[in-house]
This record gives C-alpha cells, sequence and structure tokens, in this order.
C-alpha cells in the first residue's frame, strides 16, 4: 500500500524524531509521493485542489466538443477531429508531467554533527560570492575588480540553506512549500501543486504553449459551428465552447509571453524578480536585465539551454547493509 502512495513528512507523528531524521524519508520534503516515488506532488491541501480544478478545466471542453460538434466536423473533415484530439492531449499530457514531475528537489544533508542539528555555525549565514561569466563564458574582470578585496560586477550567489543543511548549488532556491531546495527554481505553481524547476520548466512551457492551440481551436470550431448552424439559440454549446476558449486563452498566452522574454535574456522568474528590486529596474527595463546577468550567453542559447535541461537519474544512498 505505500508503493501507491506514500506521505513521509506525515510519519513525523508516529516515529520517533531521531529515527526520522536519519531515514531516507527525510530527504523527500513535503510531498506526496505515488508509485514508489515516481510520481509526486506537494502536500499541500488548498494547491492540490487548484490542481484538480485545472485538470477539470483542461477536460470539460474537449468532452463537451466530442459530444456535441465532433460528428458534424468529423463529416465535414476528420482531420480537424483528430488535430484537435492530439492538441489536446499534447496540453493534458505536459500538465500532468509539469505537475508530477520532479522539478529538481536536490537532496537535504541528514549527516549533522552535534553542534550542527541545533544552531548552524555563524559563517553558514553568510553569502559566497563568485565571479559570473561574460558573454564568451570567461570572466574577464575590470581593473577596479582585479582587486583583491574587490566584489565582482554581476556575481554568483551562493547561499547555505538552515533548513536542509547543505550549500546551495547556483541557481537553487529553497521552497518552502515543498520544503526542499529546487534547482534551477523558477517559481513555485500553486495551479501545478508543484515548483517549476531544472527537470519541468519545459514541459510547463509546452502545457501554456499547447494550452494556447486548444483554447484557439475552440474559438475557431465554437463560433464556426454556431455561425453555420443554426446559430447561437440552436447550438448553445458551441456558443459556450467559443467563449470558454476566449476566456480561456488569456491568461496562458500573457504567462507564456513573459516567459519567453525571461528564457530569451537567460534567467528564470526567481531571479528577475530579484534583479528588479536590486537594481531598482521599472517595467520599462525588462528587456535590458540580461544586462545584470551571469547566466546569459546569447538568445538562442539561452533559448536552448532553459527549454531543454535533461533530467539526471540521481542513484539511490547507499543502504546500511552496503558491504564496504
Amino acid at each position: 500500500m505505500e508503493w501507491v502512495v506514500s506521505f513521509p513528512q506525515w510519519r513525523k507523528d508516529q516515529t520517533d524524531k531521531d529515527d526520522f531524521e536519519s531515514s531516507e524519508a527525510s530527504l523527500l520534503g513535503n510531498y506526496i509521493l505515488c508509485c514508489g516515488g515516481k510520481v509526486k506532488t506537494a502536500a499541500d491541501p488548498t494547491n492540490l485542489a487548484r490542481m484538480i480544478g485545472v485538470g477539470l478545466i483542461i477536460i470539460t471542453p474537449a468532452v463537451l466538443f466530442y459530444i456535441f460538434d465532433s460528428n458534424w466536423y468529423w463529416e465535414k473533415s476528420p482531420a480537424i477531429v483528430i488535430l484537435f484530439a492530439y492538441t489536446w492531449l499534447l496540453a493534458l499530457g505536459n500538465f500532468l508531467l509539469a505537475a508530477f514531475t520532479d522539478p529538481g528537489t536536490v537532496p537535504r544533508n541528514i549527516h549533522l554533527s552535534r553542534d550542527e542539528s541545533g544552531n548552524s555555525p555563524p559563517e553558514y549565514y553568510n553569502v559566497i560570492r563568485l565571479p559570473g561569466a561574460r558573454k564568451d563564458g570567461v570572466f574577464s574582470p575590470s581593473e577596479e575588480e582585479s582587486e583583491s578585496n574587490a566584489q565582482p560586477r554581476y556575481p554568483i550567489e551562493i547561499k547555505y540553506c538552515t533548513t536542509c543543511h547543505i550549500w546551495r548549488p547556483p541557481r537553487t532556491s529553497h521552497c518552502g512549500t515543498c520544503d526542499s531546495c529546487i534547482s534551477v527554481h523558477d517559481h513555485h505553481c500553486v495551479w501545478l501543486n508543484n515548483c517549476v524547476g531544472v527537470h519541468n520548466y519545459g514541459f510547463f512551457l509546452r502545457f501554456l504553449a499547447f494550452s494556447i492551440l486548444c483554447c484557439s481551436w475552440l474559438i475557431v470550431l465554437g463560433f464556426l459551428r454556431m455561425a453555420q448552424d443554426g446559430g447561437a439559440t440552436k447550438r448553445p454549446i458551441s456558443l459556450l465552447l467559443g467563449i470558454y476558449g476566449s476566456l480561456g486563452i488569456l491568461y496562458p498566452l500573457l504567462l507564456l509571453a513573459f516567459h519567453m522574454v525571461i528564457i530569451w535574456q537567460g534567467i528564470t522568474t526567481r531571479e528577475y524578480l530579484h534583479l528588479t528590486k536590486e537594481h531598482q529596474l521599472s517595467m520599462k527595463d525588462v528587456f535590458r536585465i540580461w544586462k545584470f546577468n551571469p547566466h546569459n550567453v546569447s538568445p538562442i542559447k539561452n533559448f536552448a539551454i532553459q527549454t531543454n535541461r535533461q533530467r539526471v537519474k540521481r542513484s539511490r544512498p547507499p543502504s546500511n547493509n552496503t558491504k564496504t
């Protein structure tokens, strides 16, 4: 039964604290695990309800279309029905992958000394700033920055996570909802009930893109049938589908446009918010944030890197019975 669904953090109420902290379950953050950990989602009831609601929003128009309008369009051209089904399946599939894929959880450190298990040493609260890179990937300090005590102009910051007890890799941030450090953390999406990070960012973007295509299909197919087959009084479902698509296309279209802008500059949503606050940039400066980004390479390479990060299979930690 535990293979089907598991709540690792809920074991705290049933397990001795020392035994729990030293177990593999403490590595998993605030997640609900299914299918032996292959499927995971944040243990947040409110966001879980939102995610289910989004799933119903995706499924409902497809069901209505295939009940009321698909036969009429099949007689016109079967390709229309097949293409709509294909686009809809891609939108639903990428939604599920974005919602249930590990976003890039960084394992926390459970092998703590007695001193570190309580309050962390003072130096752990410092921020390490590493030199950033210029366009060709090589850091070239100016004369002012070449001094030994000078800070790099656009540094890469590395911080110690006092919750996971690890030094975070570059571009890694801790999510309070998931209670885990996420590699290349973009944001925590309440509609997916999951973080968007290094492993599922591509699924997230494709979900937005195919959702826009599905809404476009609904607008065209809904209003077209209403216009050619009796009007709104005889085809209220067609009118409903057209309005449904018109309203549903706005949010993913704006969100995808924003992500295209920041991807072009090689930054994440979290980095965008941090840079605009740190350098006091306004909305009109959004297209020059790349000047402050140490991860920027070129627009095309930025797009390729941000959308095609491969998932690296993490090896399981050795058990206590492993021979050395």
